[in-house]
């Protein structure tokens, strides 16, 4: 579903910057805080879920304030996981 909402310049810029702050474009962060309205609303869902969905939506900013990288490819390849074991 689209929705397209007419907003005051400076509730723009303020969502914008919030957007920012938790490392995410303006929509995406719009449609996380109306999926937490809903979930609070309908009477919180499912706790695991939520805290799921919490560290999803942090993670990149939590990523960024700590000056973490992420992983590369040949990291997560099975022969690199194994190379110090000898196996």
């Amino acid at each position: 579903m689209s929705v397209t909402i007419e907003l005051p310049s400076e509730i723009e810029d303020q969502l914008r910057a919030a957007a920012a702050r938790r490392g995410q474009d303006a929509a995406a962060f719009v449609r996380a805080v109306v999926e937490d309205k809903l979930r609070e609303e309908n009477g919180g869902g499912n706790a695991r879920l939520t805290a799921w969905a919490d560290f999803v939506a942090h993670a990149p900013t939590v990523r960024r304030d700590a000056g973490l990288r992420p992983l590369a490819d040949a990291a997560l390849e099975r022969e690199s996981i194994y190379e110090e074991r000898g196996l």
